[in-house]
């Protein structure tokens, strides 16, 4: 059994009830530089608490993926796939800040096993969780597996925000809870099988 990491309640709050999604969203396009427009004395405090606990939601959001992606994608990885550096993956912009993951509602990464990168991603909207996972051969500039991988679906190369992503959706049933992640578990442990038996074929053809 699969000990699921527990949902902050700031984020339970954000993903159930659009009030506070949209109350959330707009204390924190407010840029922290600055003030809203048109604030007056009387509300600075009640702002500052709102706005703290608007950056407590993001901040919580990020924790939370981080735990998430480390039970489903983290926890399985092979001792063949390194790590990209954080500060590579800050300086490509991949959701690993506290404001790339809020933007994106994800964490992605990816490890390297030269010349082949696999890049996994794990998405929470208050339908929704969705883990995906890419492989490609940076030498060649091809992607490894460019059909579908059930579970998984292909996304194909013109799909908005996942192109070039195998993809596997799970419903959030109430919205906003997490799924069972039994299922997830089991097809992130296929993918990372089928990775590298991909990566062995590669390897494999390219030397005969």
């Amino acid at each position: 059994m699969t000990v699921q990491p527990e949902m902050p309640a700031t984020v339970a709050s954000f993903l159930t009830d659009p009030a506070v999604r949209t109350a959330v969203e707009a204390l924190l396009a407010v840029k922290a530089d600055t003030l809203p427009p048109g604030l007056e004395w009387v509300d600075l405090d009640t702002y500052y608490r709102a706005r703290g606990g608007a950056e407590l939601t993001r901040h919580d959001m990020a924790h939370f993926l981080r735990q998430l992606w480390q039970c489903i994608w983290g926890s399985q990885t092979g001792p063949h796939w390194k790590p990209a550096p954080i500060s590579e993956l800050v300086d490509e912009e991949y959701a690993v800040t506290p404001e790339q993951i809020w933007d994106e509602k994800s964490f992605t990464v990816y490890h390297y096993q030269k010349p082949y990168v696999l890049y996994t991603d794990i998405k929470l909207e208050p339908h929704a969780l969705s883990i995906a996972f890419s492989i490609e051969d940076e030498e060649e500039g091809d992607v490894l597996m460019a059909d579908d991988f059930p579970p998984f679906r292909w996304s194909g190369e013109d799909e908005e925000n996942w192109s070039g992503w195998q993809v596997l959706h799970e419903p959030c049933e109430p919205r906003g809870t997490l799924p069972n992640l039994d299922r997830l578990l089991k097809a992130a442990a296929a993918a990372y099988l089928t990775a590298e038996q991909a990566v062995i074929t590669r390897r494999g053809s390219s030397h005969t």
